[in-house]
C-alpha cells in the first residue's frame, strides 16, 4: 500500500480554510511594479513629445496655445484612470 502525501501547494490553504497572505502579497507587488513602470514610460514619453514639439515647430504662440489647451486632458485622464483603479 502506498504512503499518502500531504497536499501541496494552493491545496493545503484550501484544506486548511487559511488564505496564503505571501500570494496575495506578491499580486499586490506585481500590480505595484506594473503601475510604478507604466507611469515611468508615460513621463518619458511626455517629455519625448514635447522635446519634439519644439523641435519641430519651434517656440512660439501657436505651440504655447497647443500647450495650454493639452493640459486639460493631460491632466484629467491621470484622474479618471486613478479613480477607475480604487473602485
Amino acid at each position: 500500500m502506498r504512503a499518502q502525501l500531504p497536499p501541496v501547494g494552493d491545496r493545503v490553504a484550501a484544506e486548511s480554510g487559511t488564505t496564503r497572505p505571501d500570494r496575495r502579497r506578491n499580486v499586490l507587488l506585481h500590480g505595484a511594479v506594473i503601475t510604478g513602470v507604466a507611469f515611468g514610460v508615460s513621463t518619458v514619453l511626455g517629455l519625448v513629445r514635447d522635446l519634439l514639439l519644439a523641435a519641430f515647430f519651434g517656440v512660439n504662440g501657436s505651440t504655447d496655445a497647443f500647450l495650454v489647451a493639452w493640459t486639460l486632458p493631460e491632466n484629467a485622464v491621470p484622474l479618471l484612470i486613478d479613480n477607475a483603479m480604487a473602485c
